[in-house]
């Protein structure tokens, strides 16, 4: 779904998706290991022959509460600078909007922005979301530092951004700011027509009748997917189901992107099978090997779902920089967003 303009941010122009709740869990994963992936290899940032620069990295001082004048309190956000094609100070700002996880110079070297940037004349910016990765205030992810947590906020750290930003780089008044950002809700709306829905539907049909046959189908649905535990919990079955979504969404949340396991036309493929007969057991069938593809590239030797360390680990209040922040995340979809799993 994307979100139109809002009035008082001027002549910002938003071009951003909005990320729905999904099992992070495996999502993080994905995420994390596409990352390190691209940066490993260097992709997008390494110097070639010509000297190109790496991006710049930056801290702006924004308040912890901008819509209360009395309370000085502040955090500081992280940013992060690509100016090589940034050819006039009368030229376009692409922004780049974090989300739920943490951001690094990738975000102003590669993706849409970055591509755009020479064609336009662009300076590139990517700018962190408050309390993700390095930009979570000193006080930390208790409940009463997270009520300053949401999109509210964060609109209002791009407002205060794109004030300090001008100044500091000297961009003219007159320079159109254009911001990109994108998550899980455009995915969902991308999948919501993709041709194999149906082969989608009828895996996931597959699993849950199996789920409900009782122990001796899921021992052998356990078998069957590598999962890490026991399928005897209602619980820990609804976590099993949200890893396998996730899986499918991350398949389109990363379709394209190098480190990626699968992309869209893969899993379709896997999906389809060798007919396109979705009544087959085909589906499932490429369910199965899609699992197995993401699991081996992930490192793990098992599907890993559990309700028990869910619930552990969104308990924990410390400073976590890399991924996706699941405490934070899951915060906001509650307490904003209204998302369901």
């Amino acid at each position: 779904m994307a979100i139109g303009p809002v009035p008082w941010l001027g002549p910002l122009l938003l071009v951003s998706l909005w990320g729905s709740s999904a099992p992070a869990s495996l999502l993080r994963r994905l995420g994390e290991h596409i990352q390190r992936f691209q940066e490993s290899s260097g992709l997008g940032l390494s110097l070639d022959p010509g000297g190109v620069a790496l991006p710049k990295e930056g801290w702006l001082e924004q308040q912890l509460d901008p819509f209360n004048a009395s309370d000085r309190r502040s955090f500081l956000q992280r940013y992060w600078v690509n100016d090589q094609h940034w050819t006039s100070q009368d030229g376009p700002v692409f922004l780049h909007l974090g989300g739920e996880g943490s951001l690094g110079p990738g975000s102003v070297m590669r993706g849409h922005p970055a591509t755009l940037a020479p064609v336009w004349g662009a300076l590139v910016i990517g700018l962190e979301h408050r309390f993700y990765g390095l930009s979570i205030p000193a006080e930390g992810l208790d409940v009463a530092q997270l009520r300053f947590l949401s999109s509210r906020h964060a609109l209002a750290d791009v407002v205060s951004a794109r004030v300090a930003l001008s100044r500091l780089f000297n961009v003219s008044f007159s320079s159109p700011w254009l911001c990109f950002g994108g998550s899980y809700a455009g995915s969902l709306a991308a999948w919501a027509r993709l041709k194999c829905r149906a082969a989608a539907s009828a895996a996931f049909a597959e699993v849950e009748r199996r789920l409900r046959a009782g122990s001796s189908a899921q021992a052998a649905l356990r078998t069957e997917l590598g999962a890490c535990g026991s399928l005897g919990r209602a619980a820990d079955q609804a976590e099993l189901l949200g890893a396998l979504q996730a899986l499918v969404g991350g398949a389109v949340q990363y379709d394209g992107q190098a480190g990626a396991p699968l992309s869209v036309r893969q899993l379709c493929g896997l999906l389809l099978g060798d007919r396109d007969n979705c009544s087959s057991p085909a589906p499932y069938r490429g369910l199965r090997r899609a699992v197995q593809v993401v699991t081996h590239s992930l490192g793990q030797k098992c599907l890993s779902f559990s309700r028990a360390e869910t619930v552990a680990q969104l308990k924990v209040t410390e400073t976590q920089v890399a991924g996706v922040g699941d405490r934070q995340w899951l915060y906001q979809t509650c307490t904003e967003f209204g998302y369901c799993e």
